[in-house]
């Protein structure tokens, strides 16, 4: 799986607030997309839709587009989708987050 990564987003970023701020932003990005993560399976309906829209919005801070949009699909198809299905999405959700947080690592080592 290829992540989707706009590395202009934390450039733009670290104009504003410096390198040291940017991985503290991205350690406390990956901390919280590990709790929300894991509190996804067991939600449903529109907790589902709300969590989703959580992770989108916090995907698209740090410029995880992918991990932004297949947030964004699940946020509009949770309130109906079935137990098996939403499992399933959450499962490449979990996969591309994986994906993102390597590409974030490599972002702030390179800048170390």
């Amino acid at each position: 799986m290829q992540t989707s990564f706009d590395p202009s987003v934390l450039a733009e970023l670290r104009t504003h607030i410096g390198d040291e701020a940017v991985g503290r932003v991205i350690a406390q990005f990956k901390i919280d997309v590990v709790r929300r993560l894991d509190l996804l399976p067991g939600l449903s309906g529109q907790d589902l839709a709300r969590a989703a829209h959580a992770l989108k919005g916090s995907a698209l801070e740090v410029g995880a587009v992918a991990m932004a949009e297949t947030a964004r699909t699940l946020e509009q198809t949770g309130a109906t989708l079935s137990s098996d299905a939403a499992a399933s999405r959450i499962e490449t959700l979990r996969r591309l987050v994986a994906v993102t947080f390597d590409a974030l690592d490599q972002v702030v080592a390179s800048r170390s």
